[in-house]
């Protein structure tokens, strides 16, 4: 849970205010929706959630700390997809479920949210020779004679 706060705190500072009640509301809602007549605590959907939501956010953003954060939650915890089957019967996988499902479609709704602008610098732009390099002449090169 520490790293997957983390993450988001660090990444998406702007959307993480919105994102992180939404998860821990929306994980449980959904699961007290679509979850079997059992007991369903814990924290798993709002990790489930967060997971979910650097993933895919770093997948659309497209900028490169996002991807490198999305592929090392996908390289470190991309076996938590089986979580969301039904594999064992006392486990709770419709919060694990929900939480995922939430974390996607806020990294949807705010794919355009704490984009990291693009620096440009002044020198860019200028294709002139510095001053320093130095100048080559046809004398510089050693080329054969073609007669």
């Amino acid at each position: 849970m520490f790293i997957s706060l983390a993450s988001v705190l660090f990444l998406y500072p702007s959307s993480a205010v919105r994102v992180i009640p939404m998860i821990w509301l929306g994980s449980g809602s959904l699961a007290w929706i679509i979850g079997r007549p059992s007991l369903h605590y814990g924290a798993s959907g709002l990790i489930y959630g967060l997971l979910a939501y650097v993933f895919l956010s770093g997948i659309l953003r497209r900028d490169m700390r996002s991807v490198s954060v999305s592929l090392l939650v996908g390289f470190f915890y991309g076996s938590m997809v089986w979580g969301i089957l039904p594999i064992k019967p006392h486990m709770s996988w419709e919060m694990h479920l929900s939480g995922a499902v939430i974390g996607v479609l806020l990294a949807f709704i705010y794919r355009n949210w704490d984009r990291i602008p693009l620096v440009r610098y002044d020198w860019e732009e200028d294709d002139s020779v510095p001053e320093w390099y130095p100048e080559k002449t046809d004398d510089d090169f050693d080329l054969p004679d073609r007669r």
